[in-house]
């Protein structure tokens, strides 16, 4: 996939593979989103939008923001703020988050996901990072001064605010939308360099400043995920929580990621794009369980689902939350928060606040963990799942190989558009899991590219096309990435191709003790390139979710039945670019020797075929080569009679021809 997240920067700086180019997994929600076009930097505006005797002249498809802040503007004096911060994030940290949170992007303009604004009296300000600069330059207005994020003298917000602002403003903020760590972090270094302090602003002013305009949340009702899908009863669930606050010695537990509380009550809805969960705070306490969803979503239905007299649960109105909440703490003698984990940004600083202080302790949600190694219902419902996605996305590879060289138009749009109704033609199929990226030519040389108006190409056989793309069912969720040719390679693609395709076959063929992190074993999939010179910027692997978040919270450390994907890349600008994603599982060894030492490795989930003309075999070793045929004899006969069940016959001759046996 395409993300990236504060720990890959920390462990890849340890592994000395740390380069200033933009992560792409895993990543947090306020790392999201793609670049919308493929032009030189010479086309966007400066960082700094020019000096005061320069005019701006802003792009045709910029937004005019002007009446937007003057009414914000006009909030913010009344509430006694001279600046006021706008995250990306929703109240619950979400990496995706519906229409109705988009109020970063109604502010400015700009409709990538990641970058924060802050406006003063005078000034209107949005970071971002090199990703979305192109983007970003498009879509801001003159109102709006572009801070590149990473780029040399570009100061951070904090200490932007600690320059340019005086100890007597005060820096306003929703106290939902900011993680108590990043509220803290900030206020604590203003205070130090004698500058402004932050100020909790109740009413979210973008919202007011919004007004009628402002979207409404998705009417998609919350609904029981059957125990056959979840493999256990939320009861079960909320037991094992309860043993672990026990061991802890927690009283109470306040969850506020959106996919712990959908896992834990084993409940779905649509509220968030690609992501099936619902606005929710639970508060797990050692004998009653509150949770707090939207009223208008409070059904029969959710309540005969979570009735059950042994749990004495009681189901809230979302934002009862807050006046809840602090007589449930008053009460408690520990009561456990939770810290940042890669895409969890943790209790937001609103949460912090409505609980005594001395009470407080900041823990790693144990749903995480709980969540992050599939039960067997789970693990059976994910390698079920990624044979009907095979299927779509075999289905979608063979179209493509057949009309592009004989002529056919295809585009970007048209390949993002045809996957999806590919996916939704699967039984339990509830559409993708991200926004598909669709990638010919140089356009791929951006790892998070999407194709959009102002940047979709036709599909050619002179270049590789990168498609990477992911689904959702009700047995679990899928991401794949595959980079096809429909012309001849040039020697060097096939070269490094093959080389990414040794990566991910020496990656998913070693065996190590348990405990072990990607951090012990990156190299194994970096090395092949290595060995070229060349290297990626971005992440190698994230969690993936049981008809969750395709992009799923772990400490990095694999336990039996993790599912995570593994993705090396190679992206060369303003030429081509290529990656291949498998997801694969955690399963037990077997060793040559008795150990006191469980080993494990892994088994590779996705079943979909690489591009047979990109592989140099005398690059790989006999033993990459028999793993390369086994897992083409494995899609065969796994895929291959579904194939024929769906009546693909055609789509099944051409995977009997793209997984025959490598010499």
């Amino acid at each position: 996939m395409r993300r990236g997240a504060p720990e890959t920067l920390v462990w890849m700086a340890l592994l000395g593979l740390l380069v200033p180019t933009a992560l792409c997994d895993p990543v947090p929600p306020s790392e999201a989103v793609v670049p919308e076009a493929v032009v030189p930097e010479s086309a966007v505006p400066e960082s700094v939008r020019a000096a005061a005797d320069t005019p701006c002249q802003p792009s045709s498809t910029a937004t005019d923001t002007t009446e937007r802040l003057e009414k914000l503007r006009k909030l913010m004096a009344d509430n006694g703020v001279g600046a006021y911060i706008i995250p990306s994030d929703d109240e619950h940290g979400s990496e995706y988050t519906a229409t109705a949170d988009h109020r970063r992007q109604w502010i400015t303009g700009f409709t990538g996901s990641a970058g924060d604004a802050v406006v003063t009296a005078d000034k209107a300000l949005l970071w971002t990072d090199s990703r979305y600069w192109v983007q970003a330059g498009r879509q801001l207005d003159c109102s709006w001064q572009l801070m590149k994020k990473g780029d040399e003298g570009v100061l951070s917000i904090e200490k932007w605010l600690g320059k340019n602002l005086n100890a007597s403003v005060r820096v306003g903020a929703d106290p939902r939308m900011l993680s108590y760590n990043l509220w803290s972090s900030w206020d604590n270094y203003l205070a130090g360099v004698g500058g402004p302090r932050m100020l909790p602003v109740e009413e979210n002013l973008v919202d007011e400043a919004w007004g009628a305009g402002k979207p409404d949340y998705p009417a998609d009702p919350i609904v029981p995920l059957d125990v056959k899908y979840a493999g256990a009863t939320w009861q079960s669930k909320v037991g094992r929580v309860r043993d672990s606050m026990r061991a802890a010695g927690h009283d109470l537990l306040v969850l506020s990621a959106l996919d712990d509380c959908a896992w834990l009550l084993n409940l779905r809805s649509g509220e968030v794009p690609y992501t099936p969960v619902f606005r929710c705070y639970v508060a797990v306490g050692l004998d009653a369980l509150h949770v707090f969803v939207p009223e208008d979503k409070i059904t029969p239905v959710v309540r005969d689902h979570l009735a059950d007299p042994a749990f004495n649960t009681e189901v809230l109105p979302h934002q009862d939350v807050w006046t809840v909440l602090p007589k449930l703490a008053a009460t408690a003698k520990s009561v456990a928060l939770t810290m940042p984990v890669v895409y969890h940004t943790g209790a937001s600083y609103k949460l912090y606040k409505a609980v005594p202080p001395s009470t407080v302790k900041f823990i790693a949600s144990p749903v995480l963990y709980m969540k992050a190694a599939k039960n067997s219902v789970e693990a059976n419902g994910m390698k079920r799942a990624h044979v009907k996605d095979a299927v779509a996305l075999i289905e979608m590879m063979y179209i493509l190989a057949e009309e592009v060289p004989a002529g056919k138009y295809w585009d970007e749009q048209m390949v993002v558009d045809a996957m999806a109704k590919l996916r939704w033609q699967q039984e339990g199929s509830h559409g993708p899991s991200f926004d598909t990226i669709a990638a010919y030519g140089l356009n791929a040389a951006l790892p998070h590219y999407e194709p959009s108006n102002a940047t979709n190409v036709q599909i050619g056989t002179d270049n590789l096309f990168m498609l990477d793309s992911g689904g959702q069912y009700s047995e679990g969720t899928t991401d794949v990435t595959r980079t096809m040719h429909f012309g001849t390679p040039s020697a060097a693609q096939v070269e490094i191709y093959t080389k990414l395709l040794k990566g991910c076959i020496d990656l998913a063929s070693t065996k190590f003790p348990k405990g072990y992190t990607m951090q012990n074993l990156e190299v194994v999939l970096r090395s092949p390139l290595f060995s070229l010179g060349l290297q990626y910027g971005h992440g190698s692997t994230h969690g993936i979710g049981h008809f969750l978040a395709v992009h799923e919270s772990f400490d990095y450390a694999y336990e039996l039945n993790f599912f995570g994907s593994q993705e090396p890349g190679y992206y060369r600008e303003g030429e081509f670019g290529m990656r291949l994603e498998n997801i694969v599982q955690v399963v037990s060894a077997d060793i040559k020797f008795k150990s006191v030492t469980q080993f494990l490795t892994f088994e590779t989930t996705t079943l979909v075929p690489y591009e047979r003309k990109l592989i140099d075999t005398s690059i790989l070793s006999k033993e990459e080569i028999k793993w390369l045929n086994i897992y083409n004899q494995r899609i065969k006969m796994a895929v291959g009679p579904e194939l024929l069940r769906q009546n693909k016959t055609k789509v099944y001759r051409w995977l009997l021809e793209q997984t025959r046996a490598f010499s």
